[in-house]
């Protein structure tokens, strides 16, 4: 059975500390995901998206 929170563990590894910490950790690593990669800009899709196109038709002439 669970406590009421005046008789909640304290300390370094209390349950709501590790969630927060958790949080934190999670808050952190997407922050960085982001600054790592960015999103393109649509120039950068365009040009992305016309090299599929022309590796698509040099697979299809290799395959004749």
């Amino acid at each position: 059975m669970t406590r009421p929170a005046s008789e909640a563990v304290e300390g370094p590894d209390s349950p709501t500390d590790q969630r927060d910490r958790s949080i934190v950790a999670a808050m952190l690593c997407r922050k960085w995901i982001k600054e790592q990669f960015p999103k393109p800009s649509k120039e950068q899709l365009k040009i992305v998206e016309e090299q599929r196109k022309i590796h698509e038709k040099r697979m299809k002439l290799e395959q004749e």
